[in-house]
């Protein structure tokens, strides 16, 4: 499976759907697990939308505005696993408290792939290409952190992995977004051809004169109508039709021509000659 960070923008498209109706407001506090001590500047966002915030001092937060329905809150601080907390939809809790597990970092969870030395400049290209995509709209955007990324190749089993140590930063200047994306897992299979990528992003509108804008909107229109998730959309609320799409059964329909050459290569084929030992 293989997906690129041109699908994450159409999936945004479809979460801003859902932010049509605002009112709740959640507040928070996100402390170690270990000690119970606050963990400032932490990040919070709702997965896939424009919505977050950080954490004060003393560890708390407040998001207001908050769609109703089903959505993940994501919780995330450099040295700590990032949480998910997976809301349940109408019932939504007020307050939430949140415990963060520090990275392990002892040798019995350590790979023992090392790093690529200059791993950018022999990677970064794959990654990029497997990551923000090869379309025109990806031509447009730039990875501004990526010294942060750290790059493991497995000769074994022939696969690259990269992990980064912070929140991914990307501009994109064709759609006029910038991406804060909380990597979590990529990896690259050359062996399967597989590229399967799992992380978080939280997107931020840039701002600009009133003609970019106009162009901004009418890009993200003609990248999201057609896609995969508008695809689903449709298929979801029964409106394939309406929207342009047919579905058709495929049906396997044997090659005659094929099967015909094939029988005509057996009865035409050389016989081994066979020798009798004495």
């Amino acid at each position: 499976m293989k997906r690129n960070l041109c699908f994450i923008l159409y999936f945004f498209f479809v979460h801003s759907f859902l932010f049509s109706q605002l009112s709740n407001t959640i507040k928070g506090r996100v402390t170690d697990n270990s000690n119970g001590s606050p963990i400032a500047y932490c990040s919070v966002f709702i997965n896939s939308s424009s919505k977050g915030t950080i954490t004060d001092a003393k560890g708390e937060f407040v998001l207001k505005n908050i769609p109703e329905g089903k959505f993940d809150l994501v919780i995330s601080s450099i040295g700590y696993e990032t949480y998910v907390y997976a809301y349940p939809g109408n019932q939504q809790p007020a307050e939430v408290n949140i415990s963060l597990k520090q990275k392990a970092t002892d040798l019995s969870v350590v790979t023992v792939v090392p790093f690529v030395k200059h791993g950018w400049q022999v990677w970064g290209k794959t990654f990029i290409e497997n990551f923000i995509g090869q379309t025109a709209n990806a031509s447009d955007c730039s990875l501004k952190n990526y010294k942060a990324l750290h790059f493991r190749f497995s000769k074994k089993q022939n696969r690259l992995i990269v992990s980064s140590d912070e929140p991914l930063i990307i501009e994109n200047k064709a759609l006029g977004y910038t991406i804060r994306y909380q990597l979590e897992e990529f990896y690259c299979d050359f062996s399967t051809h597989i590229t399967l990528y799992l992380g978080y992003p939280l997107f931020r509108e840039m701002s600009a004169n009133k003609r970019k804008q106009a162009r901004w909107e009418q890009q993200r229109r003609q990248a999201y109508y057609g896609s995969i998730t508008h695809f689903m959309k449709c298929l979801y609320n029964d409106q394939l039709m309406k929207n342009g799409y047919q579905v058709i059964k495929a049906i396997k329909v044997a090659n005659l021509e094929k099967q015909r050459v094939k029988e005509l290569y057996k009865a035409n084929a050389p016989v081994a000659d066979t020798f009798q030992v004495q």
